[in-house]
């Protein structure tokens, strides 16, 4: 990695999915949990087994709560596969990762934030430059300190 390029770390990307699923309420932040735990093991699941994971015989108990974390941009579609307990063809489910490797690059003194940030997750990247030392410059710029 050159110098003046630094990446945002995994801990901080782990750090926003948790202020995130702060957020949400009880039902919901359970559905997210599970998936985020199926993404980190690299073994995602479909709606079936989340269901039967999180003591549902029924995959519409949690349907609703998946599909709003689809529409706000946490989840995704990992593949599909062979479903383990319906043995049909199902959609897998993973978290999102928003951020994109080239987030921050260091630019005359100042770190600086890409555009390619949704802007709904912009207060986010303020609190972690904050956090790590850095203050506001205006304009997506940071000066540490």
């Amino acid at each position: 990695m050159s110098e003046n390029k630094r990446l945002v770390q995994e801990t901080s990307f782990l750090s926003y999915e948790q202020i995130r699923a702060s957020t949400m309420a009880g039902d919901k932040r359970m559905v997210f949990e599970a998936i985020k735990e199926a993404t980190l093991k690299n073994a995602p699941k479909t709606d079936y087994e989340l269901s039967l994971q999180l003591g549902f015989d029924n995959p519409n108990k949690i349907r609703p709560r998946r599909r709003e974390l689809v529409k706000d941009g946490l989840v995704e579609e990992a593949g599909k596969r062979i479903c383990s307990i319906s043995t049909k063809k199902a959609i897998t489910w993973k978290t999102v990762s928003h951020l994109d490797d080239n987030i921050f690059k260091e630019v005359d003194g100042f770190m600086v934030c890409s555009d390619t940030i949704p802007n709904k997750d912009r207060r986010w990247v303020n609190d972690v430059m904050w956090q790590r030392g850095y203050g506001y410059a205006g304009n997506w710029r940071w000066k540490k300190k």
